[in-house]
């Protein structure tokens, strides 16, 4: 992987909404959903299911227009930014420990672990953001 794979998605989560109920009326419980599929030809629906038997329910992400304005095509082209063009900081003991592992890396692969880059900035994280969940996760029943 390459760091022009990574997109962030700011842009493209103020175009739409986040829903709470899907076009069937029904609440989504979105720490249950076990399952989504996109279609290339409706990019703004989820359809989503909480097991792998039950039929899929649709999540429709589109902003509603206002009342007598015309709907705005959403277009992903320009709402998807590359997120770290120029690679990602890593902390340094970590960088230091994989640079350590470089012997037992293919040699394929090898070129992307020599150009990694580290910083005494960067605090060593689980998620990549550095900072605390944004919500109170339900009452979710351990799988």
């Amino acid at each position: 992987m390459q760091s022009l794979d990574f997109f962030g998605t700011q842009k493209l989560e103020k175009a739409i909404v986040n829903r709470k109920i899907d076009e069937e009326k029904e609440k989504i419980n979105w720490l249950k959903i076990r399952e989504i599929k996109l279609l290339k030809e409706e990019p703004l629906k989820l359809y989503c299911r909480n097991d792998f038997q039950s039929p899929y329910s649709v999540i429709n992400l589109e902003r509603k227009p206002a009342r007598g304005r015309q709907q705005n095509e959403i277009s992903f082209r320009g709402l998807l930014q590359p997120m770290w063009e120029k690679g990602k900081d890593i902390a340094a003991p970590k960088l230091k420990d994989l640079k350590s592992l470089l012997h037992l890396i293919p040699a394929d692969a090898k070129d992307m672990y020599r150009n990694l880059f580290g910083s005494r900035d960067v605090e060593d994280d689980v998620n990549g953001f550095c900072i605390p969940p944004d919500f109170e996760p339900d009452n979710v029943e351990e799988v």
